[in-house]
């Protein structure tokens, strides 16, 4: 247990440091679902760093009200999920459950939205596109000109919903989720709001010019991630300044991250109760959109 805490924190701190192997860009995806037979159906990008990933333990979801249906797979609400940094994947859609985190004993912001997309679209197919890259930094990796992550976030995208248009599905974007910035509140929190602003003017020119954004704050905890403040202020500001910019804060939700592994938590990522209402916000603010 202790090994896996510490491998999630040495990652986010670590690993914008590290240098990502060349990629193939290719992203294959096994032939996993049924014909579309022409349907619309709705696309969710999840995107970030570490927080993203998910770095929270399922098995203290074992106090939720509902955990027995959060056990289950939520069949219709499927997930293409690729960590760039860890190279853990699904090789393609499959339906989603708690288990497609750091590893396979968390999980990501995903669970929580497939629970609320799923109870709000019944019967509707709903795809996920997850990549992630934890502990990159906007400022070093996510910003279009270093030609790092971006390339290989829009080439994934690409390539899932070439996919979904074989199958006869009709895809719609109906959400870009971030949940990142604890490198940046270290290392470049000044630049934030600009480098995110121009990573949001890609996102809308290479996917859609009418792509609604969900920005989560980051956890405030000065003495972990120095500037939080300032990063979480600049999201704050570009959700006044530009259009389809919704700024989810997670502070006043009351997240924690000092509780959970029982004693020896680990600071840098949430709780699993926090965790799963990351996702469940990241739904509602989607479904309050459309």
């Amino acid at each position: 247990m202790r090994k896996v805490i510490w491998f999630c924190v040495l990652v986010l701190l670590l690993c914008s440091c590290k240098q990502p192997s060349e990629p193939s860009y290719e992203y294959d995806l096994n032939d996993t679902l049924p014909a579309g037979e022409g349907q619309v159906v709705k696309v969710v990008i999840l995107s970030g760093q570490s927080n993203a990933l998910g770095c929270s333990l399922f098995s203290y979801l074992q106090t939720e009200p509902d955990f027995e249906h959060l056990s289950g797979t939520f069949e219709d609400v499927y997930l293409n999920f690729y960590d760039a940094y860890s190279e853990r994947k699904t090789d393609g859609f499959v339906p989603t459950t708690g288990h497609y985190g750091a590893t396979e004993d968390h999980f990501g912001p995903e669970l929580g939205m497939a629970d609320v997309l799923s109870a709000e679209y019944p019967g509707e197919r709903i795809f996920i596109l997850k990549f992630t890259y934890s502990g990159a930094a906007l400022a070093t990796e996510f910003v279009p000109w270093r030609n790092r992550f971006y390339p290989q976030m829009i080439r994934f995208i690409d390539r899932s919903l070439d996919y979904l248009k074989s199958k006869n599905y009709r895809p719609e974007l109906v959400g870009f989720c971030w949940m990142q910035g604890e490198s940046d509140a270290m290392m470049a929190p000044n630049d934030y709001e600009s480098n995110m602003d121009s990573l949001v003017r890609s996102l809308r020119c290479d996917l859609d010019p009418d792509l609604r954004i969900f920005d989560a704050a980051i956890a405030d905890n000065p003495v972990f991630w120095v500037n939080p403040d300032v990063v979480n202020k600049a999201k704050q500001n570009l959700s006044e300044s530009l259009e389809g910019y919704c700024f989810i804060d997670t502070n006043a939700a009351g997240f924690t991250t000092d509780k959970e592994p029982e004693g020896n938590p680990d600071k840098a990522h949430y709780d699993a109760h926090s965790e799963l209402e990351l996702g469940r916000l990241f739904g509602m603010g989607i479904i309050e959109a459309h």
